[in-house]
């Protein structure tokens, strides 16, 4: 994979964890204001919590990561 299309997706990956992605907020802006218990509530049984879904988003990138690094 060209270098020049694996640092774009980096940058992406970046823009939505911390910057100002077009779309919506960043994850930092997201969840910054949440206390511990919200984070870990689930809103209904069957459903994930935030931290449920952060370690998923964590999960992809470090697997996104090392394809990358091949």
């Amino acid at each position: 994979m060209p270098q020049v299309f694996i640092n774009h997706l980096l940058r992406q990956l970046r823009e939505i964890q911390d910057g100002a992605p077009w779309f919506d907020q960043s994850f930092r802006n997201k969840i910054g204001g949440l206390s511990e218990a919200d984070v870990f509530t689930r809103p209904l049984p069957e459903l994930h919590s935030v931290a449920g879904h952060i370690s998923h988003v964590v999960e992809w990138r470090k697997e996104c990561l090392l394809r990358f690094r091949g």
